[in-house]
């Protein structure tokens, strides 16, 4: 296989616990022309010390120290430096299997594509342990197939729950990517609004049904955890970017965004755990809705 660097950018801040599993996965690959960008993001517990630890045992690793600004400004900031023919993200508390950018890569350079996705491995925390209590799953397939799909067939995978549209568990060309900046305004979903831009710039797309990407879905992380008004609006705001991509692709998507909308829902019903049929609230068309939460931000 020729030699092409990948750039890895690691978002850090304050996952101490979980570091140290997440760039030993990295240092491990198979594939070793690396350049690992790790983003201390303002970290308040030890991972500012770990970064800089981690640099002086390898010379594949930069660091970048800044003030807090978000996983979407940690992400920018480590693009702006990054050097590699490719680049991926592997968010600090999730790690990776030793193969995923030798894998990934021989497709890319193989078939000529300028995006790669893999199939997703979930683990479920039922604790702050990172040993204790997991189950999992698996989300894209694990047959070790191929696929080369379109960008409207992606879209519509994800919107089906059968893949993930974010900035992990992929690899790209730098030229697809590396113009596109992460929008810092969001607290969570920030990927999701940029992930559409870095498809249309791909002119092949295959997706790799073998998971080498694992996914620590922490309890109360940003995107798992408590539902405040502030990350309704961002989920709303997405929702409504892809009604806009739908129609002007016929409305093919509409159906499976509006599925979508109603999980939101479900999900808020069951972490708020009061017996009122939260889904019901999917019904109210989503431009009223978020009309109105727009409104309560700003209040």
């Amino acid at each position: 296989m020729q030699s092409c660097k990948i750039s890895v950018i690691v978002p850090v801040y304050d996952v101490e616990a979980y570091m140290p599993r997440c760039i030993d996965s990295i240092l491990s690959q198979t594939h070793k022309d690396l350049e690992i960008i790790l983003v201390n993001d303002g970290s308040p517990d030890n991972c500012p010390k770990m970064c800089d630890e981690y640099a002086t045992k390898d010379s594949r690793i930069k660091v970048v120290h800044k003030k807090n600004g978000g996983l979407a400004s940690a992400r920018n900031a480590g693009m702006k430096i990054a050097t590699g023919n490719y680049i991926s993200f592997v968010d600090s508390d999730d790690w990776i299997e030793p193969t995923m950018y030798s894998d990934l890569l021989n497709v890319s350079l193989n078939q000529n594509c300028d995006y790669v996705g893999c199939s997703v491995q979930i683990h479920v925390s039922c604790s702050a342990s990172i040993d204790v209590g997991y189950s999992t799953q698996i989300r894209g397939g694990a047959s070790g197939q191929t696929k080369f799909l379109t960008l409207n067939e992606y879209f519509l995978e994800f919107l089906d729950g059968k893949a993930f549209v974010t900035a992990w568990s992929r690899l790209c060309k730098r030229e697809v990517c590396i113009d596109v900046e992460f929008p810092e305004n969001r607290i969570v979903c920030e990927d999701g609004f940029v992930a559409l831009q870095t498809l249309e710039n791909s002119k092949k797309i295959a997706f790799l049904e073998k998971p080498l990407y694992n996914y620590n879905q922490r309890e109360n992380s940003l995107t798992t955890g408590k539902i405040t008004l502030a990350k309704l609006k961002c989920f709303l705001d997405l929702y409504h970017s892809w009604f806009i991509y739908s129609k002007h692709h016929g409305r093919v998507f509409d159906k499976a965004i509006r599925k979508k909308y109603g999980g939101l829902f479900e999900r808020a019903g069951k972490l708020i755990k009061i017996p009122f049929p939260y889904k019901l609230l999917s019904f109210i068309p989503l431009n009223v809705f978020r009309f109105a939460v727009n409104i309560l931000v700003k209040a």
